[in-house]
């Protein structure tokens, strides 16, 4: 191949420039117009060299790379390199480009692509990027490092080869054959329709034929059961006269010989119905609106394309979609690498006709007639402007190098002219104030001689006046007494919630609920002095409410035997009142059913035990809780106790002190 040849004709001016960068490379290619010729283009003009990095280790690469290099990176390199080289591996084309980089004379753009990544991109046409750039003749300043880089290398220029042959008829010219080529990666491209030359790919192979030749040579070779080049040449300059193999068997082998991504779209739009890149363009007459959904495999859905005339429309369809995928998301993607700044350079867009746009090598009629020196301060105004965006100031208002909020116009003056005043007019505080105070701008610190108007020293003197005051007895200071809501219980709280206890029913109350006293708030409320003027005047109390609670016992125990004679009287009437007009419940008819049933079988069983004249045997008796649990056996002490704990359960849990309502 070429490769050999391009690596011992490489200029030096390729050799300075890679002595700019690390030098751990596994394959540089240098590619485009800055390199080799092309139709249409004025030799004398500056053209910019373009170079793609093949990198073992991206993140390493851009670490050294920033060190030596950091104006070539855009604002992304404050992120870090570890985040520059997650950008290139995991969006679009894989590919980090920097742009418009000064070098010598003229221009480079250097992309940075990873070991794996390119060799994905040229076995799998995943993106078609770099894989496309390689179809036509590049300048190759660091051979590949190893066999599976140059294996992927000659892979992908067979692919080029088997794709631009379905995409062209029986018979066509070696000039026809090379356009179909290099146009596979600008087929798609959206920038031919906006920013590049239209007829790029004509003038690449029409001033890159003999490259295209020794580099497609080997390939050609290789095809000629499906390919015959004849020797007589086409009169209309179109290279020697070509024909292939358009049989279905030879599209077959063209389409088999594809890489993995064009395969697997090819027959994912045949299985769904796409031919030629027309949707809804069905095999059969069917109705229009209704579609087909074949499921076949590749090799069936490859084998019955290959007998479709619309072949070649097809894979020249998938190969323009995975260009337009690429090419957009690249193009998006260099914005952001190469900066605002770099990306307008080259905008797409309106732009100003040529003999508006100014020419900043050329001087102005203006400033011919200029000095030297007032030159020289318009261009660092200009400068200045170049650097600042947004809204420009209007003209004939003061430029200031201050950036965010600033004093008023004045200020200053009226603050020298205050501090001269305090001062008594000499001239040499004031000046000596401006240069210690002149750039602070907020609240002053209190001066010494401003100690009176400080509000810390007015705390202090009236701390001072009267701790004086009360020293002589003369204080008129009122004693601070807390406010009543906070020493006392609000209004509607019971006896527990007072003391802190939380148990409350959470039921409806069945009786009304404790009027709360005064003895019961003030146990929460009462101070010392309180409680000992209380403790002398309940000895007086105690004799009183002695007598009343032995009455209100007695009243008790009346109370609690007349509702055992009502519960009494009213169980006798119920039991009357459920034998005359009550029914006998299913609970009973079933307890007595199963005692009939028990009787009946017992009765059985005892015959048939007289009639065998067998001793009865009892294989079951009765439950008895002392034979079979064993239980303990209490003594008195442990009776009392248990009798004088179930006292206790006439409260809250009891179920009422009368049965009846």
């Amino acid at each position: 191949m070429a490769s050999s040849k391009a690596v011992a004709k490489v200029p030096l001016i390729y050799n300075r420039i890679l002595s700019l960068f690390p030098e751990k490379l596994s394959f540089c290619f240098a590619y485009g117009s800055g390199v080799f010729k092309q139709l249409g283009h004025d030799s004398k003009e500056k053209k910019m060299i373009d170079l793609i990095f093949v990198v073992e280790d991206p993140v390493a690469w851009h670490k050294e790379n920033i060190a030596r290099h950091p104006s070539h990176y855009s604002m992304l390199r404050f992120l870090g390199h570890q985040f520059v080289s997650q950008l290139q591996e995991n969006w679009a084309a894989k590919v980090y480009f920097n742009t418009l980089i000064p070098f010598e004379d003229g221009l480079i753009k250097y992309g940075i692509v990873s070991h794996n990544a390119i060799v994905t991109d040229l076995l799998d046409w995943d993106y078609l990027y770099l894989a496309g750039r390689l179809h036509k003749p590049v300048m190759i300043l660091r051979p590949p490092s190893d066999s599976r880089l140059r294996s992927a290398l000659r892979l992908n220029i067979y692919g080029a080869l088997h794709s631009a042959l379905l995409c062209l008829p029986e018979t066509f010219t070696e000039v026809e054959l090379y356009t179909t080529i290099a146009g596979l990666s600008y087929a798609g491209d959206f920038r031919t329709t906006f920013g590049e030359d239209r007829n790029k790919v004509h003038n690449i192979v029409g001033a890159q034929l003999n490259e295209l030749r020794e580099l497609y040579a080997p390939t050609l070779k290789s095809m000629k059961d499906y390919l015959h080049e004849s020797s007589r040449s086409d009169p209309g300059s179109g290279g020697h006269q070509m024909e292939q193999d358009a049989s279905p068997e030879a599209r077959l082998y063209h389409l088999m010989q594809l890489p993995r991504k064009p395969q697997q779209r090819l027959v994912r739009d045949w299985n769904r119905g796409i031919r030629g890149g027309v949707i809804g363009k069905y095999l059969g007459d069917i109705s229009r609106g209704s579609r087909i959904t074949r499921r076949y495999d590749a090799e069936d859905s490859l084998r019955a394309m290959s007998y479709d005339p619309d072949c070649g429309d097809m894979v020249a369809f998938v190969m323009r979609d995975i260009v337009r995928r690429s090419s957009i998301s690249q193009s998006l993607k260099g914005i952001i690498t190469a900066g605002f700044v770099k990306s307008k350079m080259s905008f797409i867009g309106p732009a100003l006709p040529p003999h508006l746009q100014k020419d900043d090598n050329q001087p102005s009629e203006e400033h011919s007639d200029k000095s030297d020196d007032s030159i020289e301060e318009e261009s660092k105004d200009d400068k200045d402007e170049c650097d600042m965006y947004g809204p420009a100031l209007p003209p004939g208002m003061p430029k200031t190098s201050s950036i965010g909020p600033a004093l008023p116009p004045g200020f200053r003056e009226k603050l020298s002219k205050r501090d001269s005043e305090v001062s008594g007019g000499n001239p040499g505080s004031v000046s000596s104030d401006e240069d210690d105070y002149g750039n602070v701008v907020g609240p002053m610190p209190v001066l010494e001689d401003q100690g009176e108007s400080s509000y810390a020293a007015k705390l202090i003197e009236e701390r001072s006046q009267r701790m004086h005051q009360k020293l002589l007895g003369k204080s008129d200071q009122v004693p601070k007494k807390r406010e009543k809501w906070m020493t006392e219980l609000p209004e509607g709280r019971t006896r527990q919630a007072m003391l802190g206890m939380n148990i409350v029913p959470r039921t409806f109350q069945t009786r009304p609920a404790p009027k709360l006293d005064a003895a019961g708030r003030s146990a929460w409320t009462d101070t010392p002095e309180d409680k000992d003027r209380k403790k002398r005047k309940g000895d007086a109390i105690d004799s009183n409410e002695e007598k009343s609670s032995d009455e209100d016992e007695d009243n008790d125990i009346l109370e609690r035997e007349a509702l055992i004679e009502r519960d009494k009287k009213m169980q006798e009437i119920a039991e009357l009142h459920n034998k005359d007009k009550r029914k006998e419940s299913l609970l009973d008819m079933h307890i007595k059913k199963q005692k009939k049933e028990a009787k009946k079988k017992k009765k059985k069983e005892k015959k048939k035990r007289k009639d065998s004249d067998r001793p009865e045997k009892e294989e079951r008796r009765p439950f008895d809780r002392d034979v079979d649990l064993q239980a303990n056996r209490f003594d008195e002490a442990q009776k009392a106790a248990i009798l004088r704990k179930a006292q206790l359960l006439d409260d809250r849990f009891s179920s009422g002190r009368q049965k009846f309502l």
